[in-house]
């Protein structure tokens, strides 16, 4: 059987200037869309590998989505230095572009964790190329000013658990209220590292994806 066939499941290498990313692709041969997932702050041990980012990821690609996880540069064997969040939506501009690139035309959704979801806000507010909605799950609104999502005319989805101590339900919902197309997701009994509850959060995802995503 072919591996267009089958689909693909690869460890791959994306060009976001002049740096080297490690990213994994996971997708079926006629995918219904697109989704790049976006992992947590280096800093605290974040990489593509954490847990929420793979269940996430694998929840997305069996609800038939092309799905690319990838390390942010400085992180495993992407090459780089960390850039404190500006330099790291380079990064995901060149997952869009990479994804584009082997899936013409696809509907993109922009999934992040944390300081992955600050970076997927930060770099696809203003509209990428295929990228038709984005998902922020555990936004550190108590961390970082998203506040630059007045402007988002893509629709949002923020997922946080209730416990949250580094997104707050006030803080979130505030937030959530200037943005135009904004919809919050609130997890029981959940706090900002989902432990345990990585499917959960995964579940309304992969909904507003299949939903929003591929408008």
């Amino acid at each position: 059987m072919s591996a267009v066939a089958a689909g693909i499941d690869e460890r791959l290498r994306l060009v976001s200037g002049d740096v080297a990313l490690e990213g994994h692709l996971d997708a079926p041969a006629a995918p219904v869309g697109g989704a790049i997932v976006c992992h947590p702050h280096p800093q605290y041990g974040g990489s593509m590998d954490n847990n929420v980012v793979v269940e996430v990821a694998a929840a997305l690609r069996a609800a038939e989505l092309a799905t690319l996880r990838f390390n942010f540069r400085g992180v495993g064997q992407s090459g780089g230095h960390q850039g404190g969040g500006v330099d790291e939506a380079h990064d995901v501009e060149a997952a869009v572009a990479h994804l584009g690139g082997r899936f013409p035309g696809i509907p993109t959704t922009l999934v992040g964790y944390s300081f992955g979801a600050a970076v997927a806000l930060r770099a696809g507010y203003q509209g990428l190329p295929g990228v038709t909605a984005i998902a922020a799950i555990a936004p550190p609104v108590s961390m970082v000013d998203l506040g630059f999502l007045r402007e988002c005319q893509l629709p949002v989805c923020f997922v946080a658990g209730e416990a949250d101590s580094f997104c707050r339900r006030a803080e979130l919902e505030a937030l959530a209220a200037v943005v135009p197309r904004a919809s919050v997701v609130w997890i029981a009994d959940a706090d900002h590292f989902f432990a345990g509850s990585e499917a959960r959060a995964a579940a309304p995802v992969c909904c507003f994806a299949l939903n929003e995503g591929q408008s």
